[in-house]
């Protein structure tokens, strides 16, 4: 689990030259992240039907899940 949380989020924003504003959570940097209901990460998986997104956080500003 620890491996794929750094791959889609610091690596991923490094391997697009954005590590300066995007890939960890930082004052100043764009704070664009998902809100997800699962008790635990390994629950996922059986959610791809109903995607368990709570919340989209765009910019530091959050959004309902539609």
């Amino acid at each position: 689990m620890a491996e794929a949380l750094v791959a889609s989020t610091i690596n991923a924003a490094a391997s697009i030259n954005r590590s300066a504003t995007h890939g960890s959570l930082e004052v100043g940097k764009q704070a664009d992240m998902l809100l997800l209901r699962a008790g635990q990460w390994e629950q996922l998986i059986y959610e791809m039907v109903d995607p368990p997104i709570a919340h989209v956080i765009k910019r530091g500003e959050a959004y309902p899940a539609l």
